[in-house]
């Protein structure tokens, strides 16, 4: 996936189990075969206390989706998780 990097925001989340995590979040563009913007995903580029990093994407209209190659040793259940802490998070900003 070829993207072009628009924003970048910094931010820090907990999960309900207490867990830290630290994320980056970017504005990308995706474009089709013809190299013509298709759509701007948000792209949070999330990193634990430990360095793991995991990536997902959001719409604008709140969609979450994930990349299996790139979270392919991710647990299923972590990432609903961090969904979840993050929707949380920007409701109450």
């Amino acid at each position: 996936m070829e993207s072009q990097i628009t924003k970048m925001i910094s931010r820090k989340v907990v999960t309900e189990d207490n867990c830290q995590y630290f994320y980056i979040v970017t504005s990308v563009e995706i474009p089709n075969a013809l190299r013509t913007a298709v759509t701007i995903l948000q792209e949070y580029s999330i990193t634990d206390i430990y360095g793991k990093n995991h990536k997902l994407y959001k719409t604008k209209e709140g969609n979450w989706y994930e990349i299996e190659s790139v979270n392919s040793s991710a647990n299923h259940l972590l990432l609903m998780r961090l969904k979840k802490a993050i929707n949380l998070q920007e409701l109450n900003q």
